[in-house]
């Protein structure tokens, strides 16, 4: 039985990933050795690295106006699973509830104004979230 390593990346695309990322990328597809470094540098660090069969990258990225969009080149040799916004369940936060009382219902709950607006620009995808909506309060 072959066990895989995961390894876990959070928020990728807060610099452009294929330049920091185009190395590895390219290891995994071809088995080729990563540079790591030259021979001047730390001893105790090797030169180069091959990333084996049974290691796996996983990341997360934001999706809006404050990060770096993702590549076609990155995105062809990725699996992509895109997470909406779950607005009902944002809107049973009690902590929203009591912050912006009356106003609650004209922005937040179903049929208010932010959420509207984010669930009309959604299927042309430019909708927002939730750090968007609570910018928006």
């Amino acid at each position: 039985m072959i066990w895989g390593v995961l390894f876990a990346i959070n928020a990728l695309n807060i610099a452009h990933v294929e330049y920091h990322f185009s190395d590895f990328l390219s290891g995994m597809e071809s088995g080729s050795p990563i540079s790591l470094h030259g021979n001047d540098d730390d001893p105790r660090i090797p030169e180069e690295i091959r990333i084996p069969r049974n290691v796996y990258v996983t990341g997360t990225i934001n999706v809006d106006e404050t990060t770096h969009e993702i590549s076609p080149k990155v995105l062809d040799r990725a699996y992509v699973l895109v997470l909406g916004t779950d607005w009902a369940f944002y809107s049973s936060n009690p902590r929203l509830k009591a912050e912006l009382g009356e106003t609650f219902s004209e922005l937040l709950a179903e049929g208010g104004a932010i959420r509207r607006a984010a669930q009309a620009l959604e299927p042309a995808g430019l909708g927002f979230g939730y750090r968007t909506a609570e910018d928006i309060v």
